[in-house]
């Protein structure tokens, strides 16, 4: 047994790195506790389980609480607009937010938060995944649309989770080259996977 003859020093708001430094000077064996806190700095120490001035011997073990400073707490999205929660930054959260289709969740209504609310996330890295329906597909009235806004427009189906496709038919028409002369669906709203027969002039 060794001789309890090494000193606790009061590590009360010092950095993390103080501890370990002593820790290997004197052999004692340290663990270390992570928790949020709104006083105290993060890296800094909250408390430690052998008070200041005590003696420990060699190998004798000591825990600490390191703070991991204020912690953000996640609010619930659904009682937010989208446009609410796109501009939510207390303290430095970021809020990434995503729309996808969903024909049994009202426009506007909160799909899924990545965190749940009441949840604490500490540290730089504070994110949030927030998605927000936009409710059923609708697809506009095609006609005299041109052919190459076609890809960028049924691309916005796919990017918000509807796998709406279309083939492309040429026929005679009195319409310029490369112009929407109809389509089989146009001012409706869509199943998730519809698929649309598009005809352009030629």
């Amino acid at each position: 047994m060794f001789e309890k003859n090494i000193v606790v020093p009061n590590f009360s708001k010092k950095m993390k790195v103080e501890v370990e430094n002593w820790a290997s000077t004197n052999k004692v064996e340290v663990l270390y506790e992570q928790t949020d806190s709104d006083e105290i700095e993060s890296g800094q120490i909250i408390s430690q389980s052998i008070a200041a001035e005590q003696k420990i011997a060699k190998n004798e073990q000591i825990t600490v609480q390191v703070s991991l400073g204020k912690a953000t707490i996640i609010p619930h999205f659904g009682e937010m607009t989208k446009e609410d929660a796109m501009r939510y930054t207390d303290n430095g959260l970021i809020v990434e937010v995503k729309e996808v289709y969903n024909p049994d969740v009202i426009y506007g209504a909160l799909i899924s938060q990545s965190e749940y609310a009441g949840a604490k996330l500490t540290g730089m890295d504070k994110k949030v995944e927030v998605t927000y329906s936009v409710g059923r597909p609708y697809i506009d009235d095609l006609t005299l649309m041109k052919e190459k806004d076609l890809i960028t427009y049924f691309y916005d189906f796919r990017a918000k989770g509807a796998n709406i496709t279309y083939s492309v038919h040429y026929v005679d028409s009195d319409l310029p080259k490369g112009s929407v002369v109809s389509s089989n669906r146009g001012s409706e709203y869509l199943e998730m996977t519809a698929h649309i027969e598009v005809y352009i002039s030629k």
